[in-house]
């Protein structure tokens, strides 16, 4: 269970080469109603919203 706040560090999200990666993760989070921020290290950071939606 992640709480109000809680981060998730993705590596390799936006890396060359894990595109399917980046697409699967992307679909979900766009279900969950929040976006993950891609790094120019090309890791994803997700923040899970203090107010539901």
């Amino acid at each position: 269970m992640l709480v109000p706040g809680g981060i998730v560090l993705m590596d390799d999200f936006a890396y060359s080469g894990y595109a399917e990666q980046n697409k699967g993760l992307t679909e979900v989070a766009k279900k969950l109603g929040v976006t993950i921020l891609n790094l120019p290290t090309g890791q994803g950071i997700l923040m899970k919203p203090f107010i539901s939606k």
